[in-house]
């Protein structure tokens, strides 16, 4: 995954603004116009109520484009003009409205051989990627695991007080990496593993674990 780290660059000063994320891989492509710029009541069928958009919603901060790459060419080509012009047309209306935000784009996929391939827009790539980064994949980065298991136990109500020592999360990678792959998916109310919460924790016991104070 190739990306500008984008965590960072959201506290850097002068963007006092929202930080707004968008997963552009889950909004249908007929929906991606009105989602990302807006649209004003009436202008269609369906159109109940005038919306901002995400670009506008975003003005002042930061729009994070999660899987930018997956935008259709129509889409992309809409972007690009917002990024030029620093306006934004509304569906229904006429008259352009100024923007400014900055803009971190993320995507899986190998965003060279995206453009190489004309699936995605030079230009508009150059206009995006002024910075970018890569994260390796888990198995290189066993670190973070320390940061990743305590998130997972409590949205699986696990012990809520739990932080792993970089020693531990080290030590838990070969042991995990080992472990066969399993397609993600959410897991049912009866897949939740079942925590105790009276009294200390069992893992609280275990060198890599303790509680945060």
């Amino acid at each position: 995954m190739r990306f500008p780290p984008w965590i960072a660059v959201d506290r850097m000063p002068g963007r006092p603004g929202p930080f707004v994320a968008v997963n552009c891989g889950a909004i249908p492509c007929e929906l991606v116009e009105s989602e990302l710029f807006g649209v004003r009541r009436g202008a269609y069928s369906g159109a109940t109520e005038s919306r901002l958009g995400y670009v506008r919603a975003a003005c002042g901060g930061t729009l994070f484009l999660d899987e930018v790459a997956d935008l259709a060419p129509a889409s992309q080509a809409a972007l690009l003009r917002v990024r030029q012009m620093r306006e934004v047309v509304p569906i229904g209306e006429t008259r352009p409205i100024p923007v400014d935000f900055r803009v971190i784009p993320a995507t899986n996929r190998d965003i060279d051989a995206e453009v190489r391939a004309h699936r995605f827009r030079a230009d508009l790539f150059a206009r995006i990627a002024a910075v970018m980064a890569t994260l390796p994949p888990l198995r290189q980065r066993r670190e973070d695991l320390g940061l990743l298991i305590p998130e997972l136990l409590r949205r699986h109500g696990g012990p809520p007080n739990i932080v792993i020592s970089l020693e531990g999360a080290r030590a838990a990678g070969p042991h995990m990496a080992a472990q066969r792959p399993r397609t993600r998916e959410r897991p049912s109310e009866s897949d939740r593993p079942r925590w105790r919460t009276s009294g200390a924790s069992s893992l609280t016991r275990i060198g890599a674990f303790r509680p945060v104070t």
